[in-house]
């Protein structure tokens, strides 16, 4: 078993924004009792949007509430680098492919791209009219998609910081995501579903509407599988669903208790789920049934899990929780 360690930092959390956090229900099929073990906590007096791991493990960044995102060398988790320049709460951070960038979107309607090594602003991105809640890189690091609250998606050449092209849709877009081979991007709207598109083109190539009943508050959380066959998104409405990618078809729906945040393990064949209760538990995609609670819920408590994230060897799971903090959960 490994060591435990605690120490203190004036670190971020965050309050509750849409499109920073993602709502829906799972049924858990069963409650096993084992947990993984808490490594790391980092307590402070902001609240954190989002956490990530970098792509080569060796960095963690956490986007806040106070404008500021920070680095950690995840070897220590000592906190190296502060990012300073947005004017606004930060909700949504990503990794360049190859780590050496990291990139955050803002509630001050603007993208900045950052050099890891130094924390040296490299480019600001303007083009949005609302809050940009949700970024994520091409595999090949020489694009960026983001989503935002002004009812648009784009995608941004690196290379220049311009717009290659710019999609309107009748919501908000909540989450965006790029599938493993680069040629389809995901995204959630709040209307209860989400849409795939071709990246190179912005061509739709469907729409497919969650299957929640009644009232819902929207997708707001697209994820694929690391092989891209699957992806997984909420429904606001008290549930999760996986979908075959390449049919539109649903492979498994999971309801229950209330989700803020999903993540794939990088095998494909789990997800970690974090809750309002503050739980976190990993599920199996094929079967929906827990295999781990991470974390146990906790009564009477409905802030919830904030973001989650895997390291690139799926060994540790980064969950940011309100209050202050995240802890680093180790499954080696």
């Amino acid at each position: 078993m490994p060591s435990r360690f605690y120490k203190n930092f004036p670190l971020p959390c965050f309050p509750s924004l849409t499109g920073a956090v993602c709502f829906g229900l799972l049924l858990l099929t069963s409650q096993p009792s084992q947990s993984a073990t808490k490594v790391g906590a980092r307590q402070g007096n902001r609240q954190i949007n989002s956490v990530r791991f970098s792509g080569d493990g060796q960095y963690l960044v956490t986007g806040s509430a106070d404008a500021l995102g920070r680095l950690y060398t995840v070897k220590t988790m000592v906190h190296s680098v502060d990012l300073k320049g947005h004017a606004d709460s930060i909700l949504a951070t990503a990794f360049s492919p190859d780590s050496k960038m990291v990139v955050t979107g803002s509630f001050d309607d603007t993208i900045k791209l950052w050099n890891v090594a130094t924390g040296a602003e490299l480019r600001t991105l303007k083009g949005h009219t609302s809050t940009v809640s949700s970024i994520a890189f091409s595999p090949d690091g020489k694009s960026l998609a983001s989503g935002s609250g002004d009812f648009t998606w784009k995608v941004w050449d690196l290379t220049t910081g311009a717009i290659k092209y710019s999609i309107t849709l009748p919501t908000s877009v909540s989450s965006i995501a790029y599938s493993p081979d680069g040629s389809t991007i995901a995204t959630g709207r709040g209307d209860n579903s989400f849409s795939l598109w071709e990246a190179s083109s912005g061509h739709l190539i469907r729409t497919t509407k969650g299957t929640a009943e009644g009232e819902s508050s929207g997708v707001h959380c697209v994820a694929f599988s690391p092989d891209g066959k699957t992806l997984v998104a909420d429904t606001g409405d008290g549930s999760a669903e996986v979908w075959n990618v390449a049919n539109g078809h649903q492979v498994i729906r999971f309801e229950g208790s209330l989700v803020t945040a999903i993540a794939f393990q990088p095998d494909g064949k789990t997800v970690a789920v974090g809750g309002s209760d503050k739980s976190v538990r990993l599920v199996s995609v094929a079967t929906g049934k827990v295999l781990k609670l991470v974390a146990k819920p906790v009564e009477h408590e409905f802030t919830g899990v904030q973001s989650i994230t895997f390291s690139p060897d799926g060994k540790m799971l980064a969950v940011v929780g309100a209050g202050g903090l995240f802890d680093i959960y180790d499954f080696k």
